[in-house]
């Protein structure tokens, strides 16, 4: 495209030449001071073009070559020797049923509350009653427990903080979070 302005820049001019050059007379350009500069060019151009081309062939080629593929690949950490099992510890010697007192009773089991995961509705009325208000404002659930968090009444928290007396935060799931309130836990979703 440059050629054909040039050539139409000099045809241009000798038509002019003789004549009085006006305000639309354009100069002819050095044919000499033009031909380096595009050169110059032409070779960065080309040295550009071949310093990509050689690391991108050298990676091409070796990713065909299964010697230097395996040579690239990391062999696995080496796994420690299993170690030898303690040796068992010795029987707890027994008291007689006569030495423990009549009186004693055996330690309450604990509450199915703790396992149990609730529903809103299905917890006792009374607790119910008490459950402070919460108003969710968003969350963020992540595979990493230490990146999730809930907005709860305009404040941030994250697993495993209270909330307020006797509330707090057990975990955040993706759609849902458990909570614990005097023993029970029980789900909101959002």
């Amino acid at each position: 495209m440059s050629y054909i302005l040039d050539a139409l820049r000099r045809a241009d001019s000798e038509r002019a030449r003789g004549s009085v050059p006006n305000i639309h007379a354009q100069p002819a350009p050095p044919v000499a001071s033009d031909a380096k500069p595009q050169h110059k060019a032409a070779w960065i151009v080309v040295g550009v073009s071949l310093g990509l081309m050689v690391p991108l062939a050298w990676h091409l080629l070796a990713a065909d070559d299964p010697a230097v593929a395996v040579a690239a690949v990391p062999e696995p950490p080496a796994t420690p020797a299993p170690r030898p099992a303690p040796p068992p510890a010795p029987a707890p010697i027994e008291a007689p049923a006569a030495a423990v007192p009549a009186y004693a009773e055996p330690p309450a089991p604990a509450p199915a509350a703790e396992s149990r995961i609730y529903a809103l509705n299905e917890l006792p009325d009374h607790i119910r009653r008490e459950l402070p208000k919460l108003t969710i404002g968003g969350s963020t659930y992540s595979e990493n427990p230490a990146s999730r968090f809930l907005i709860v009444n305009g404040q941030l928290f994250r697993e495993k903080d209270t909330l307020s007396r006797n509330l707090s935060l057990e975990e955040i799931k993706l759609k849902d979070a458990v909570l614990k309130y005097k023993g029970y836990r029980y789900a909101i979703t959002y």
